[in-house]
This record gives structure tokens, sequence and C-alpha cells, in this order.
């Protein structure tokens, strides 16, 4: 699937689109989970990202967390689960973890 091209955003828009306060947003960026660059004197942060993060935080995975202790964290409770699940349900999950 092709992606959009991104769109980069002030923090201030950043902000009134809801994606966070200007410190949430910082932080983000300095942690690299939102790719961002300056032009001028005015910080420029992807929407794209913004919009990955919005979404994994309504999927109750906390973005500020280190992502390979949440996958663990998320395996491990589907691991608890797995034997409740359907052979068409666990061959699902597979492909969409190999996606």
């Amino acid at each position: 699937m092709a992606e959009m091209s991104d769109e980069f955003i002030t923090i201030s828009e950043a902000d009134a689109r809801g994606y966070g306060s200007r410190p949430t947003i910082m932080r983000y960026v300095k942690k690299d989970q939102v790719r961002s660059y300056m032009s001028g004197s005015t910080r420029l942060v992807s929407a794209n990202d913004l919009k990955r993060i919005a979404a994994m935080r309504n999927d109750g995975v906390r973005p500020s967390v280190d992502m390979d202790r949440e996958v663990e964290r998320l395996g491990a409770r589907i691991a608890t689960i797995m034997p409740a699940l359907s052979s068409e349900q666990k061959q699902r999950l597979s492909e969409l973890l190999s996606a």
C-alpha cells in the first residue's frame, strides 16, 4: 500500500488538533518517536507520527515506554489467552504479527 505524503505541522497546530501538549510533543521528539525539523525558528513535527501515537494510545499502548518492553508485555498478555483462541484466530493473529 502506498503511503501518503507526510504533513509536517507546528507544535501549536499539533496541540490544537489534540495530539498532546507542547511538553508532551517535545518529549516524543526527544525520544525520536516523532520526526521533526526546524524551519527557521519553528519546529515542525510529523502529523502522521502523531496520528500513529494517538492510535496506539487509543489501543492502550503507552508510546512513552520502551517499545521492546511494550511488545513483551502485550505478547505475554496474548499468550495467556492463546489456548482460548480458535485455530482460525491463531492463524489471523500470526498473519497480523507477520505484517
